[in-house]
């Protein structure tokens, strides 16, 4: 499978997870509505351990990668009073290089469940919160030909070469959320921000290409701080506040 259609797949996952559940429940399970809810897009930067991928690299005579870049990430927020449950997609953004006529491609990204505990009172429009989550995350490397000839397209005989690894992941943070609602709270925007650090757990990983290990490629460790805006809101059928009685 390329990278594209990980991507898709993943995406998909992420999604199908932040659905707010019904919130229609009988006065029995009312205690199980959520006090807040809202899906948001989030923007921002990160860092990675690239020490040993990019000597990997440069011994090739390749250029290495930025242990800094850009983030993009799809999630989406509950609270039950104080208690805060997250998931969120994200995707780091490095671009390739280019040397000679081979060009390298990176992309990471991760998929955390997150849980925390507000510190500020559960009615105010405020949050101020802890967290910690486990997750998964995917490394992708794309080797390619910048430029072929009519000929090399022409053969069987195909020079990409793409491999992935997968590792789990401890994330560690401080968020904020501030809530812009309307009137009846049937429709808002939520502004936050999103503090923390990703603990690679497992470094002895293994990259494949089309299911066979290299066996000569470094990890890479997505080890390392990030910061990132939250954007987000709630509308219609998805009331972002429920009057929780009995």
């Amino acid at each position: 499978m390329n990278t594209v259609g990980r991507i898709l797949i993943a995406f998909g996952l992420v999604l199908a997870a932040t659905v707010p559940r019904a919130s229609a429940m009988n006065g029995d399970t009312a205690m199980m509505k959520p006090t807040h809810e809202f899906r948001y897009i989030s923007p921002g930067y990160s860092w990675a351990d690239l020490g040993k991928v990019n000597a990997f690299l440069n011994s090739e005579g390749l250029a290495g990668f930025s242990d800094q870049a850009w983030t993009i990430a799809l999630g989406g927020y509950r609270d039950y009073h104080r208690l805060i449950m997250e998931s969120a997609l994200s995707a780091r953004i490095w671009g390739s290089n280019l040397t000679g006529s081979l060009r390298v491609s990176l992309f990471a990204g991760d998929l955390t469940w997150n849980t925390g505990f507000n510190v500020l009172p559960s009615e105010w429009s405020t949050s101020a919160f802890p967290y910690f989550g486990l997750g998964v995350g995917l490394n992708d490397m794309y080797f390619r030909a910048n430029s072929r000839s009519l000929g090399s397209l022409l053969s069987s005989v195909d020079s990409n070469f793409s491999a992935w690894e997968l590792t789990p992941l401890l994330n560690l943070g401080i968020g904020s959320n501030f809530l812009l609602p309307n009137k009846d709270g049937t429709r808002g925007l939520a502004i936050g921000l999103r503090v923390g650090y990703l603990v690679d757990l497992y470094m002895s990983k293994r990259w494949y290409s089309d299911g066979i290990y290299v066996n000569n490629l470094p990890s890479i460790l997505q080890n390392g701080p990030y910061i990132r805006l939250i954007v987000g809101g709630w509308g219609g059928h998805h009331m972002h506040h429920h009057n929780n009685e009995g």
